[in-house]
């Protein structure tokens, strides 16, 4: 059903786009650009209050797979850019340029 206000939903609004907006920011923050406003506040709201209280950082970021699921975040983000492409470390930073204009 279309917006009636034509409006596009929040990536926020779901666990895919949570995750994709925290790659978003990280892909940006590692290739010395500027993240979408929404990734910069999204990333940046996760960060200041996991820094803050601590405790798991996927609790804040709301990416965590649902109980008896195994589709842990990893795997998830790999399903979203397509296994060719995923580049995740070990130490959890996205390695691929995902979110740069495709060079002709």
């Amino acid at each position: 059903m279309r917006d009636p206000f034509d409006l596009m939903r929040p990536r926020s609004q779901s666990r895919e786009g949570r995750l994709l907006l925290l790659a978003e920011a990280a892909d940006a923050l590692l290739g010395g650009v500027e993240a979408s406003l929404e990734s910069r506040l999204f990333a940046g709201a996760c960060l200041a209050a996991w820094i803050r209280d601590g405790g798991p950082f996927e609790a804040y970021a709301r990416i965590g797979a649902p109980r008896g699921s195994h589709r842990t975040h990893p795997r998830l983000y790999s399903a979203l850019i397509g296994d060719e492409e995923s580049e995740i470390l070990d130490c959890g930073i996205v390695g691929s340029s995902l979110f740069e204009e495709p060079q002709s």
